[in-house]
């Protein structure tokens, strides 16, 4: 990646910005701003793990809605197996990320606290394995709470 002025430019604003005020110790915050600057360029990175995250989004495509079961960690993966309930009333699984990784820990956390509550999900189709013994399964890459059913918030 080439480090243009207009980039430079938008990365040191962005790290002015999340740093914080400048307050009373001015080179504890330039020390800040500098730190933020580079955790933002490492998030430049087509390796890291939000280009990675945003990446999976953008594959996944057009979201649908559900309403979220329960889920349980497959051991032989340590992914969380999430039920739902598809506007068919069907019920489906889908996995999240390894949960042994922070992306996934959090992941997990968060369909965890939506028990119950109606979600729009962004899914992708990951493949396992090569050739012939390739298997393909969903994979859960964003969640987004559209508040609990009617008839679950009574009850």
């Amino acid at each position: 990646m080439t480090m243009t002025d207009e980039l430079r430019t938008a990365v040191v604003l962005a790290a002015v910005q999340s740093a914080g005020p400048v307050g009373d110790d001015h080179a504890a915050w330039d020390a800040r701003v500098r730190a933020q600057a580079l955790t933002i360029t490492e998030m430049l990175s087509p390796s890291s793990t939000v280009a990675r995250a945003l990446d999976g989004f953008h594959r996944a495509g057009k979201p649908f809605p559900v309403t979220v079961l329960g889920g349980r960690i497959e051991p032989s993966s340590t992914r969380l197996v999430v039920r739902f309930r598809n506007r068919d009333g069907e019920t489906e699984e889908i996995r999240t990320d390894r949960t042994d990784t922070p992306e996934g820990r959090a992941m997990a956390d968060v369909v965890r606290s939506l028990k119950g509550h109606r979600a729009l999900i962004w899914k992708e189709l990951e493949a396992n394995g090569d050739g012939a013994n390739s298997k393909r399964f969903r994979v859960l890459r964003h969640i987004k709470d559209l508040g609990r059913p009617a008839d679950a918030a009574t009850a």
